[in-house]
């Protein structure tokens, strides 16, 4: 692929990454991500070009073990494909805070490792020849796009989800077992005429790869996750090409051309931590000038509130649960279900500007920042459903003059739960 074609190739990517982010509408879930991965087990396709089926047939790779270089050094060495990186960037959730969208940065150090079985034993320096090994170890970086998503559409955002990424980079430093792969490059295992030489006859410093990786994502409750997937390292253009030429008594019996690409598909462990960006304070002064209704609680008496606005609650009737007084003017309230998590789905109205919509409530919490007017404040729970266990419950919190306090609101699809919040300046 020439520069044109990658450029041309990497602005693609870089629209339909921005398309994929503009279809979720985003809303004040956004993130900042970090986190290592490390890949194992799995294995990586070759070309092989040979003068018949009797010469370096593919073996599987056996984990570690002792190698011998071309000078006689033996070294313990990994013989498996193997990955490590790190990768930062950000992430937002959707409006309806069931799946999230993902860019990431990211940096890997992969080897795609090859074992043969050899055609016939000789000796070399001593040893007797076993397997050959070979491996084509790379510098990649990328950008990554990710998705989440869920096929039953009860599981909450706080369950376990399905993940798919695709990423576009580049590969550097190919080397095999630390020795540069540079056309020329030749190496000689015979001895009294019998045994194998080697030689490079074509070779690439870089590569473009795109990566596809599928998987099951654990999300824990404090902002991190565990991806478990199947990734496939895909090179767009060679590494290098190896000719083998084998010799018994000093007379060539066979020939094999290999063309090394990297590629490589294994089980991949990613851990991500995400740190949220505070979104800006709801402030609720700004609904002063409403025209004032009269709202009846569940006793029949008579509230008259100013900030009030039927917003979205469709004339449901509320009744307020709880009154508190504060001398804070900005709260910051914690949302979560502190008994058995049944699925209960809840709005959130603040004067009735809806401030929290479609929230799933779990033990996970849920923070949501407010600003208060002076005088009395009504924070309305909009049931959307009734979870496995009617009435929709859901826990409220937050500290005032350094305590925690702790108020359960229910709602049924007739009637709303509300705290009144009464700020006094």
């Amino acid at each position: 692929m020439n520069f044109k074609s990658q450029k041309y190739f990497l602005l693609s990517f870089l629209v339909f990454s921005q398309c994929i982010i503009a279809q979720t509408k985003l809303k004040n879930e956004k993130y900042l991500s970090f986190g290592l991965n490390a890949g194992m087990i799995g294995r990586s396709p070759v070309k092989i070009e040979a003068d018949n089926n009797t010469y370096f047939h593919r073996a599987m790779n056996f984990g570690a073990g002792m190698l011998t270089d071309n000078s006689g050094n033996k070294r313990f060495s990994i013989i498996a494909n193997t990955s490590i990186g790190a990768h930062f960037g950000f992430m937002w959730k959707d409006k309806k805070k069931r799946n999230f969208t993902g860019i990431h940065f990211e940096f890997q150090k992969n080897k795609a490792c090859y074992s043969y079985n050899q055609p016939f034993k000789y000796g070399f320096k001593g040893d007797t020849t076993l397997r050959w090994v070979e491996a084509d170890n790379y510098l990649k970086y990328s950008i990554s796009l990710q998705r989440t998503w869920r096929f039953d559409k009860n599981l909450t955002f706080d369950d376990n989800c399905w993940f798919g990424k695709l990423s576009f980079g580049q590969s550097f430093m190919h080397t095999n077992f630390g020795t540069p792969m540079t056309v020329g490059h030749a190496e000689d295992w015979t001895e009294n005429g019998t045994g194998m030489k080697l030689k490079i006859t074509s070779s690439n410093k870089t590569s473009n790869v795109i990566s596809a990786e599928i998987g099951r994502r654990h999300l824990y409750d404090n902002n991190s996750m565990l991806d478990i997937g199947i990734v496939y390292h895909a090179p767009l253009t060679y590494s290098w090409i190896e000719e083998y030429e084998f010799f018994k008594s000093g007379t060539s019996v066979g020939k094999s051309k290999f063309t090394y690409t990297g590629a490589t598909v294994m089980l991949n462990l990613t851990y991500t931590y995400n740190y949220k960006f505070k979104a800006k304070p709801i402030d609720s002064t700004k609904f002063n000038d409403l025209a004032e209704e009269e709202i009846l609680d569940t006793i029949g008496t008579k509230n008259h509130h100013s900030g009030f606005k039927n917003h979205k609650v469709n004339g449901r009737k509320y009744s307020i649960q709880k009154t508190i007084n504060t001398d804070k003017e900005i709260l910051t309230i914690s949302v979560w279900d502190k008994n058995k998590v049944d699925g209960d789905i809840i709005s959130l109205y603040l004067n009735g500007e809806l401030i929290l919509e479609n929230f799933t409530v779990s033990h996970t919490k849920k923070d949501i920042e407010i600003q208060l007017k002076p005088g009395s404040n009504i924070l309305v729970m909009h049931a959307l459903n009734l979870g496995r266990v009617p009435p929709n419950t859901a826990a409220l919190s937050f500290f005032d003059n350094g305590k925690k306090k702790v108020i359960t609101l229910v709602s049924d699809l007739k009637k709303s739960g509300a705290l009144e919040l009464i700020y006094n300046p």
